[in-house]
């Protein structure tokens, strides 16, 4: 088998896809192919490729779409977020025949939206090859400016009140971006400033990054964004523009700090500490994602088998399809004592025979040991009691009798339970990992009241979109103040991705039965209210699948969304936004085509153009 590898001419340099001709060369030899098309140099010749079995053309579009012409078979493409983020569907439809492996989740949205094969995976670097920062008594900063548009003046609008210890700028322009000018001499006599200039050598680069303890990613898009994850290996506390892929790799307040590129605003560093080794973490766990998909998926998806066999399109499709893992009881290892906090999984289900005992496979095969499972039927006709009864030796407690909906089940779930924590799981949602419970109590303070993280949403189409929850006391800060948008809406998590203090519920009054659809958003409401601490775990905990009660009842679910907004933050806001036309509620809806053509046309005769037409008839 040969293989070619077709790359950037400027990563010759930076060495930043390196790692990845290494992966190539686990099966055999590559033969390395740089296009210097960039600088006015030597393309790659495209008809040369042809000699090869696999070619991987890493970021050089160009090269993609003339080979995907003539032998889409032979190519697998690696797209960059920062170089394609732009790109339409014309620039795509030459490549609909070829595999494309996306790092940013938000190409992998977009990819599998319009039909494309697409395979999503994320990398994270050995963060036991940096040596973490653990001094936090100052702030010492560093910034590798690689264009003009993100320099001092822009970090100094950041970290208005910071006093720096030191900063490090270190000038490195990236090719065609012509120079910048410095800080003039007073800023650098008051803040220190320490002005370096880029070296290949990327010992040298590293060695003054690692003396820092705040670190400025350099760009406002990445494909990856080699440098800053490095920094979050580290445990320093790294500042990027929200947006792919900074802002799929971190959560704002969380696990870094992310600014808006358009207005940017002083950001809070007193957490600094706090949010480097929370970044750590998250790299931590994140490296052991990235060894899964090298060991069970990429070597699957490069050199695809020849059976036609189709390799998962995500981590959490590939370990659902592994061979299922026996129940607890059954495993022939003695588990070890428990370490962790008992963490109680409840399932509230009527009538699904046809969809529980995935959900329930996911539960029962979870590393983390200490769980038990509750159960709650709503009085099931369909066979589903007699089924959930022959899963007698996994389940730990079980009742079937009528209620007065989901919530109502959820309460007694809650008053059955035994653990510490809770979490709810609908029946056809499943964890996103077989470590997924076991990530989100890692590092949890033991003061926690909630335990928060993200989910993948599966639309019935096939696609996946990756919902990210906010950091909670953001959320809770915008809507006291009323400072209410779409981002933060989708910043709320989700029920299956959220752990939640058992004794909370039993306490308070469990959740209010006055709501049908969102009464877990008032419980987290009226706990913040009364001062519990949300934690954010930074992880993929849950896959959420549409077809649950508040997407097929999308305009109840609004209008409820609202009243407890309202209910629990400024009135006034909660009314305008939910009420706002702009509040589009029939673009979660099928539309019919005889509807959409009416409204195109009422739109076309209010236009000053269609009115001009008019009258010249």
């Amino acid at each position: 088998m040969t293989v070619a590898f077709v790359g950037h001419g400027y990563h010759r340099t930076t060495s930043s896809s390196h790692w990845f001709i290494d992966l190539l060369r686990e099966v055999g030899k590559v033969d390395v192919f740089w296009d210097d098309s960039w600088q006015g140099g030597a393309a790659v010749d495209v008809e040369h490729l042809l000699d090869f079995d696999h070619v991987f053309v890493w970021q050089v579009e160009a090269v993609a779409r003339r080979l995907s012409l003539i032998a889409p078979e032979k190519l697998t493409f690696i797209p960059m977020w920062d170089g394609v983020m732009h790109a339409d569907y014309g620039f795509w439809e030459p490549l609909r025949r070829v595999r494309i492996i996306s790092f940013a989740w938000s190409l992998h949205e977009r990819l599998r939206n319009w039909g494309f094969n697409s395979f999503q995976t994320q990398y994270f670097p050995d963060p036991a090859r940096f040596e973490p920062v653990t001094d936090f008594s100052r702030l010492r900063g560093f910034l590798w400016q690689r264009r003009p548009e993100f320099g001092w003046p822009q970090v100094r609008a950041l970290a208005k009140q910071v006093d720096w210890e030191w900063f490090n700028l270190h000038v490195g322009i990236d090719p065609t971006y012509g120079q910048i000018d410095p800080p003039d001499i007073s800023q650098i006599r008051r803040h220190d400033i320490r002005l370096t200039r880029f070296s290949v050598d990327p010992g040298q680069s590293r060695a003054l990054t690692r003396q820092a303890n705040v670190y400025f990613a350099p760009r406002s898009s990445e494909g990856i964004g080699m440098s800053f994850l490095e920094a979050m290996a580290r445990g320093q506390c790294v500042v990027a523009a929200n947006a792919p892929t900074m802002s799929e790799y971190m959560t704002h307040g969380v696990t870094g700090l992310l600014y808006d590129i358009h207005k940017l605003e002083p950001l809070d560093f007193s957490r600094a500490a706090e949010i480097g080794a929370a970044a750590r973490r998250h790299v931590e766990i994140g490296y052991e994602s990235w060894l899964y998909d090298r060991r069970e998926r990429l070597l699957d998806i490069l050199f695809p088998d020849a059976a036609g066999l189709r390799p998962a399109r995500t981590r959490a499709q590939a370990e659902w399809r592994r061979e299922p893992l026996p129940p607890r009881a059954q495993r022939i290892a003695p588990a070890p004592a428990p370490t962790g906090p008992k963490v109680t999984i409840a399932m509230v289900v009527r009538n699904v025979i046809d969809s529980f005992e995935e959900t329930l496979r996911s539960v029962t095969e979870q590393s983390y040991d200490n769980i038990e499972i509750v159960v709650v039927d709503g009085g099931s006709t369909d066979g589903t009691v007699e089924a959930l009864r022959g899963y007698a030796d996994v389940i730990d407690r079980f009742v079937s009798e009528p209620d007065r909906g989901p919530y109502d089940g959820m309460n007694k779930a809650a008053r059955l339970g035994t653990g510490e924590f809770i979490l709810f799981m609908n029946a056809g949602d499943s964890f996103a990992s077989r470590h997924a419970v076991e990530w989100a109590v890692r590092g949890a303070p033991a003061d926690a009241g909630f335990i928060i993280g993200h989910h993948i949403y599966l639309r019935l189409s096939g696609a996946e979109e990756l919902h990210r929850a906010a950091d909670f006391e953001q959320t809770w800060a915008h809507l006291r103040k009323g400072a209410l948008s779409f981002c933060w809406l989708s910043g709320i998590p989700g029920h299956q991705a959220t752990f939640t203090r058992r004794q909370l519920l039993v306490d308070h009054g469990g959740y209010d039965l006055r709501c049908r659809i969102a009464a877990d958003h008032e419980f987290m409401y009226r706990m913040r209210a009364r001062g519990v601490r949300f934690h954010h775990c930074g992880e993929i905990l849950a896959l959420y699948a549409e077809g649950g009660f508040s997407s097929v009842n999308v305009k109840a679910c609004i209008q409820e969304w609202g009243q407890i907004a309202a209910r629990y933050g400024n009135r006034r806001s909660a009314e305008k936004f939910f009420t706002n036309r702009r509040f589009n509620i029939d673009a979660h809806l099928p539309i019919p085509w005889w509807k959409r053509m009416y409204y195109g046309f009422i739109k076309w005769k209010r236009h000053p153009l269609g009115r001009w037409r008019k009258k010249k008839r």
